[in-house]
């Protein structure tokens, strides 16, 4: 409103510069890289492979996880077929979701989520199947082995593959003893 009146008393070119100016002030720097997002988009989601690994309704953990990486849109674009343990729409997730170790490490840190910690997550979100892409290799292949039989379909590395039975109904795995 300040403007409006200031540019209806104002005379020539000024009239019409400077609210351009400050309408053009107002739009954000999409020339930036900052502004510019390009999702990955993996055969295993757009190809619809999915299907054959992961059951309807199987609850998996994608890596990378959280905002740095695309699994709420790979979840969307395949119509909800799978659910996941993770999700990131807020700078803080609710409590249900921040209070696990794991989730706080991976949503507030950079630091790296070793087997242990994957596995002790899948039991306590009920997770079937771990995915990660191959190019972000955390977990890496190595890794993902730990969780079963590893497959690469798609872009995506597979834990259990494809066929197995899921983490959440294999029993715990314990040390032999002697």
């Amino acid at each position: 409103m300040i403007v409006a009146f200031w540019t209806a008393s104002r005379t020539g070119s000024a009239r019409v510069v400077l609210p351009a100016l400050a309408v053009a002030a107002l739009v954000p720097a999409v020339w930036r890289p900052d502004f510019r997002s390009l999702p990955q988009r993996w055969p295993f989601f757009t190809r619809g492979l999915y299907k054959v690994c992961v059951p309807r309704n199987e609850n998996v953990v994608i890596f990378p996880y959280g905002f740095r990486g695309d699994a709420m849109l790979w979840q969307a674009e395949s119509g909800f077929w799978f659910r996941m343990a993770e999700g990131y729409l807020t700078p803080k997730p609710p409590p249900p979701f921040i209070d696990d170790r794991l989730e706080q490490k991976l949503t507030y840190t950079y630091e790296l989520a070793g087997p242990a910690q994957i596995l002790g997550f899948a039991q306590r979100k009920h997770v079937g199947r771990v995915l990660s892409t191959v190019i972000d290799q955390h977990p890496s292949g190595l890794v993902m082995h730990r969780f079963g039989p590893l497959q690469v379909l798609g872009g995506m590395m597979v834990a259990p593959a494809c066929g197995y039975p899921a983490l959440n109904t294999q029993k715990p795995r314990t040390s032999a003893s002697p």
